[in-house]
């Protein structure tokens, strides 16, 4: 939790402080035939009767040809040797980074920021939707914006068409929630598919502070579009381009162990050690060489 100060393009500045969270909201991810499917399947399902053990209900689920099972905010399906599993809302935000590792692709994931604030905050997303818009690139128009009045009074404005690789969505979290959350709290998402969504995960598990760097991704994007967020953050983004390099020993190590030891072990009982070995040109390699 980290105290910001709200301001909006076109809209007076206020000093009063507002609360912000940053997490992740939703994980879905597949882990293809691999020798991570079985442990994937097995947390979950762990985590599963955490979630009955608290009360919720589990109960069959079954999605684009995955059977499984599934509580409130945990999904998990089989389809052939390939293990599918979606986490939403706090489950996503607590073990997102227990999953990912076992992730052949992540196909989405969701990141938020939420403000509560301290005073009256009205019609975030009604400005938001008359803000001008950018060209962010040329040729290109501006990204596509919908507003949507809700019958309870609230408001939820998308940024992007909804097959878009990456689309964005502001909304009043109280009347959204039903109360659940306290009168003046707005989110800020933004929803990435495949093959963004792995890109951000990837950078988001070397961010050395997680929830500032979320908090620096979603400001950057509506940014972007011209929506100056009511709450501040870094300027830096976690978002690249391309994956991130991974130099370090212990992830080039990590990456031994989940693609290339499950090959080793499968061909040992059919070659020799030595001729695997050989292969590699370890044979009568010496520690250094």
């Amino acid at each position: 939790m980290v105290t910001a100060t709200p301001g909006q393009k076109g809209a007076a500045m206020t000093s009063t402080p507002c609360e912000v969270y940053a997490g992740i909201d939703w994980l879905s991810m597949t882990t293809g035939d691999s020798p991570d499917a079985d442990a994937a399947y097995a947390r979950a399902r762990a985590l599963a009767v955490e979630q009955t053990d608290a009360g919720d209900r589990l109960r069959p689920w079954s999605s684009h040809g995955y059977k499984g099972f599934g509580t409130p905010h945990l999904r998990c399906g089989v389809r052939d040797a390939d293990v599918l599993v979606e986490l939403s809302g706090p489950l996503a935000d607590r073990y997102w980074q227990e999953f990912v590792p076992l992730a052949k692709h992540v196909t989405r994931v969701d990141t938020q920021v939420t403000c509560t604030y301290s005073h009256e905050v009205r019609d975030l997303a009604l400005q938001a939707y008359h803000a001008p818009a950018v060209v962010v690139r040329p040729g290109l128009p501006p990204i596509r914006k919908a507003l949507f009045q809700e019958a309870n009074g609230g408001q939820t404005l998308y940024l992007g068409a909804p097959t878009s690789t990456r689309r964005a969505r502001l909304y009043d979290k109280s009347a959204e929630s039903g109360g659940e959350y306290p009168p003046n709290t707005w989110r800020y998402e933004v929803q990435e598919r495949s093959p963004l969504g792995g890109v951000t995960v990837d950078a988001l598990r070397s961010a050395d502070d997680v929830p500032r760097s979320i908090a620096a991704l979603v400001h950057a994007l509506y940014r972007t579009h011209g929506i100056e967020p009511w709450f501040n953050a870094d300027r830096r983004a976690v978002y690249r381009a391309s994956r991130p390099g991974r130099r370090d020993l212990s992830r080039w190590l990590e990456w031994l162990q989940h693609a290339v030891r499950p090959g080793v072990c499968r061909w040992s009982d059919r070659e020799t050690r030595t001729a695997i070995l050989r292969a590699l040109g370890l044979d009568d390699a010496e520690p250094g060489q």
